[in-house]
């Protein structure tokens, strides 16, 4: 099957980092499990469409993702450009891509397989041992079935077991874990010039006339998505529990209950002693050994030691030997016949002979330890909160039923399901399809506003359960299509955009001037940083990914040149805050290769490893996506 792949990828490898493949298709495993469904494709993979529903899905998770790692920073103005919609298509198509030639290699994930991974998710697990409440509550927490979960799952195990197919199969020389340590532990000296972005921001002034053609030639910039409100009708647990009461004479009866209840929690310390009879045997052996039980008993009452008469008559030998001790027990935990005698002695008292499966007892009890009954009004509070909970969860999954029947049978309103179940129809703030205040920060409510069968065809949707006991039913009340942005609401960031270029021109001309300065011989960094807009940094020495040092900055000194006669090179470039840089290599320090250690030196060939097989895998989809017949729904992206 390897050969089969690598005669497959022969396109143009293209780098990755270490786990993108791994890391995408986690992310962008969705599948479709909208009630109804688009009857337009957001995409055509060969004869499988992607739906709009997993379109759509795909759009917000990734928004939360950027939303999640970016915080404050994130610009929420990109989640309408054409670009970011592209981009989540391109990589649903690449899933299917590899779903489908990882079926034509016969690749497969075992049910087994697949329970095993679940339960060994710590996630899951308490004290760990996997837990299905927690699974359940978890995954309902994030807006997923158990199902959708698990199919999602396997999709993704799936689609990386094809990748890893591809991955373990590359090979790495002792030549390239040479080169490549020399690399990462190679130091480089560098001092640069700074020339800051943030004065001139403040100098520059933007006229009207470049921000009205700025807006007229980049109006697919601004667009509102569209966004919904939506009318609902919530049911929870908790707001059900609130609304009942219980009288007095109720609680008076639980307690009673309770009481009985814990009067059954009772332990008894008794012990035995055993003969031994088979539950088939005969009519005389079975008098036999009765007379020798009752024989016993008598020698008892005559005030002989039941302990040095167990040792030598009982035929259990686990408690003969604690002189036929059993400890304390629970009733449920003796066979019946044997309960019922116990717990009718008094302590002292010695039983009649008693039939088991296992043959005749004689029993003594020689303690009792009760359970303590609290008294009521110890446990008012308790008992209130129980009988209000199993109520309230009662009434919770009958109201659930019943507003379901309703919602779908009438599917053009809530009102007749209000009406009758006496709940309050609400609306929501404005909703688009990457989230919103209120019930817009529901996964489930998105997905169904946003559906075809809702937002379309104007239905109900179904129940939403999007956390534990807590359900929804929405509908659109108010749709707002995607539009343009009008010009006075997007006047200042178009200043601040076009007033950063504006800064960035300028610092770029200055730092050239320069760099030609030094180049020319006419000036040393030193010198120039005497100047009031020059800042001048010497971190000497740095290795790959330094943290004293911006990382574009790191990563330009590690690509840049140098001289075969060892002279200074020097390069300038924008940093990461917009800032321009006139860097200075002055020296390359190479490492003692001889005194990286073993184990160093396989941890990098590990890391090589995972590297030319993340290259390999996306050769892969590269190659893929060269033979499928791949079509998409421009318009989605467009709007």
């Amino acid at each position: 099957m390897l050969q089969a792949i690598r005669d497959r990828v022969t396109g143009i490898i293209a780098w990755v980092i270490v786990g993108l493949i791994s890391v995408t298709f986690a992310l962008w495993g969705v599948d479709s499990y909208l009630r109804g469904g688009a009857q337009t494709y957001a995409a055509k993979v060969n004869d499988t469409e992607i739906s709009t529903d997993q379109y759509r899905l795909g759009l917000r998770q990734q928004a939360n993702r950027m939303q999640a790692m970016l915080g404050e920073r994130f610009d929420r103005a990109i989640l309408s450009t054409p670009e970011f919609k592209r981009a989540v298509l391109d990589r649903l198509v690449e899933e299917e891509l590899l779903l489908q030639a990882a079926d034509d290699y016969g690749l497969s994930i075992s049910d087994s397989y697949l329970a095993a991974r679940i339960h060994a998710d710590s996630s899951f697990q308490v004290d760990g041992e996997f837990d299905p409440e927690r699974y359940k509550n978890l995954l309902s927490q994030q807006g997923m079935s158990p199902s959708l979960y698990e199919h999602q799952l396997r999709r993704s195990l799936l689609i990386n077991q094809l990748v890893n197919s591809v991955s373990t199969s590359s090979i790495v020389t002792d030549a390239a874990v040479t080169q490549g340590l020399r690399l990462q532990n190679q130091m480089r000296e560098i001092a640069f010039l700074r020339l800051s972005l943030a004065p001139r921001l403040e100098q520059v002034e933007v006229s009207e006339e470049a921000i009205a053609a700025y807006y007229e030639n980049n109006s697919g910039q601004f667009v509102e998505p569209q966004r919904v409100r939506l009318s609902y009708i919530e049911l929870t647990l908790e707001g059900l529990r609130e609304e009942i009461s219980i009288d007095e004479t109720r609680l008076r009866e639980l307690y009673e209950a309770e009481k009985e209840r814990l009067a059954g929690d009772e332990q008894l310390r008794a012990r035995h002693i055993l003969i031994e009879l088979p539950e088939d045997a005969g009519a005389a052996a079975e008098a036999a050994a009765r007379d020798r039980a009752r024989a016993i008993r008598q020698q008892l009452q005559e005030g002989a030691d039941f302990a040095e008469l167990a040792r030598a008559e009982s035929d259990d030998p686990g408690s003969a030997a604690q002189g036929g001790d059993l400890g304390f027990f629970s009733r449920g935990f003796m066979v019946p016949e044997f309960e019922t005698a116990a717990f009718a002695l008094e302590p002292g008292q010695i039983s009649e002979p008693v039939r088991t499966p296992f043959g005749f007892h004689v029993i003594e009890v020689t303690d009792v330890r009760a359970k303590e009954v609290p008294g009521f009004e110890e446990m008012r509070d308790e008992l209130y909160r129980r009988a209000t909970q199993d109520e309230a969860e009662q009434r919770f999954y009958d109201i659930a039923d019943r507003l379901s029947q309703l919602t779908f049978e009438i599917p053009d309103s809530l009102q007749p399901a209000a009406d009758e179940l006496g709940l309050e129809i609400r609306t929501s703030d404005w909703i688009t399809e990457t989230g919103g205040a209120g019930i817009g920060q529901y996964e489930q409510v998105l997905a169904a506003a946003f559906s075809e069968d809702v937002l379309d065809q104007r239905n109900n949707s179904q129940p939403l359960e999007v956390e534990p006991n807590h359900v929804l039913v929405v509908r659109v009340a108010e749709h707002q299509p995607s539009q343009p942005q009008p010009l006075e609401a997007v006047r200042d960031d178009i200043r601040q955009r076009l007033a950063r270029e504006q800064a960035a021109e300028q610092l770029q001309e200055r730092g050239e001037a320069l760099l030609g300065q030094l180049e020319g011989g006419e000036a040393d960094l030193e010198s120039l940083a005497s100047q009031p807009d020059v800042d001048l940094e010497t971190p000497g020495a740095i290795r790959r990914g330094d943290p004293r040092v911006d990382p574009t900055i790191a990563a330009r000194a590690f690509k840049l040149p140098r001289h075969a006669d060892g002279s200074v090179t020097r390069e300038g470039f924008a940093d990461s805050s917009g800032n321009y840089i006139v860097l200075e290599l002055r020296d390359v320090q190479e490492p003692d290769l001889q005194a990286v250690g073993a184990n160093e030196r396989q941890g990098f060939r590990r890391n090589l490893l995972q590297l030319y097989g993340s290259v390999e895998a996306q050769a892969l989809v590269e190659q893929l996506k060269a033979g499928a017949e791949i079509e998409l729904n421009e318009q989605l992206i467009e709007d």
